[in-house]
């Protein structure tokens, strides 16, 4: 895994249409868990290891209800998730623990569209910088990550400890 960061300069927020896809940012809601929750099973671009895999539905389900200052952020077609990007707000920088859009829903713009809407919020309460792990493998996460500005920082190899059994 790479530690990437960017220092936060100007953000151009727009939406591109492929077809006729059209989609909205907005704040989750406790109906959009199960979406978020499915995704962060099935995606190993989500996982810190293949046991823990991402956030339960339980811990998921506390943030959406209590997002403090994180900035929690759904893209939606038709009343429908079909990505998401969530960060934590510690202190005077960000952490993002997920961007992530359903696979069918790729190349219409929208992880850009969420990471850039993200920039923006986090600009506006003054904090200069965004940082996230990355997987190597994960090739077009990557370059997406590039293409917005950010840049490689050490590697890094991920650790934890259960602490419940």
């Amino acid at each position: 895994m790479h530690f990437s960061q960017v220092r936060i300069t100007r953000c151009i927020y727009t939406k591109r249409k492929k077809s006729d896809s059209k989609f909205r940012i907005t704040k989750p809601t406790v109906d959009d868990i199960e979406p978020l929750w499915k995704w962060g099973e099935e995606n190993w671009e989500l996982w810190s290891d293949s046991k823990n895999k991402w956030y339960t539905k339980k811990s998921l389900t506390k943030w959406v209800r209590d997002p403090r200052k994180d900035i929690l952020l759904v893209a939606k077609i038709d009343g429908k998730p079909v990505g998401m990007c969530m960060t934590y707000v510690l202190r005077d920088w960000g952490y993002c623990t997920g961007l992530f859009v359903d696979k069918q829903y790729r190349g219409l713009g929208i992880g850009q569209t969420l990471m850039k809407e993200t920039v923006k919020r986090l600009r506006k309460r003054r904090i200069d910088l965004l940082s996230f792990m990355v997987d190597a493998r994960n090739a077009k996460g990557l370059k997406l990550f590039k293409k917005l500005g950010f840049r490689r920082g050490f590697d890094s190899i991920c650790m934890y400890k259960t602490l419940r059994k």
